[in-house]
């Protein structure tokens, strides 16, 4: 049987046709330069551009919100030229993943990008099922710092810091090469009200420092640590400092 063909033309050129044979049915633009458009209700939904790029477009059909590079062979959403693979693009990107077969509560996690001034980070996070409760598993601030079950309380001054949890306790790295372990202390301040602090300096000379700190009356209050014994490189471990060294 022969093939079915509609040809597409204006003022005898062709443009397109709609043919069908076998178990293929063909919409084929002609022509190096012609696109394809598909619209409904007057707004454009989907365009494949001579080349086979292919937007899909939003619901006014005014700008692409899908799209595939097909030199580049990148996708893009929300954006219509994609640096890698995979690019998203938008005020508050967020990936999130659903096990369907997951328990209440504990089956949704995302991982959002944050650009705003002063936020910039990369967060993980889980959602309860009615996407009003969310629980901060992993901080990435675009400075270094780090929070595992808490937001990074590393001042601004140029300190890397690991925070974990929500009791001040973590690892800092000063900018003399030395790294202090903290708890109940947001580097400077106290974490938790009515509860001592404690830290301990691995310096840059080879000493470990242990120091500790009163209770505190209230969180963010300052904290004066006191050296209570260093162990220097040469084994010395005098367990009572008189004159305790700058910190």
């Amino acid at each position: 049987a022969q093939d079915a063909r509609i040809q597409l033309s204006r003022g005898g050129t062709e443009f397109g046709q709609v043919s069908a044979g076998g178990n293929l049915m063909n919409l084929v633009a002609s022509g190096s330069s012609t696109d394809m458009r598909f619209l409904t209700n007057s707004a454009e939904r989907l365009r494949i551009s001579s080349g086979g790029d292919i937007s899909f477009y939003e619901d006014t059909g005014t700008s692409p919100a899908f799209f595939w590079d097909a030199s580049a062979e990148s996708l893009g959403i929300g954006t219509t030229n994609p640096y890698t693979l995979l690019e998203l693009s938008s005020t508050d990107p967020i990936i999130r993943m659903t096990d369907s077969n997951g328990v209440t509560d504990k089956s949704i996690y995302e991982i959002r990008a944050i650009g705003a001034s002063g936020s910039e980070s990369l967060e993980f996070r889980t959602v309860n099922d009615a996407n009003n409760s969310y629980n901060k598993l992993l901080i990435l601030e675009h400075g270094g710092n780090v929070g595992i079950g808490v937001e990074p309380n590393a001042p601004n001054n140029g300190l890397i810091q690991l925070d974990v949890g929500d009791n001040g306790c973590g690892l800092t790295s000063r900018q003399n090469n030395e790294l202090v372990i903290q708890a109940n202390a947001n580097y400077s301040t106290y974490a938790q009200a009515g509860k001592p602090a404690t830290r301990l300096n691995l310096t840059n000379t080879g000493q470990f420092i242990f120091s500790n700190a009163p209770s505190g009356t209230s969180v963010g209050d300052a904290i004066t640590f006191t050296p209570r014994m260093i162990l220097d490189t040469s084994g010395n471990l005098p367990v009572y400092v008189l004159e305790p060294p700058e910190i």
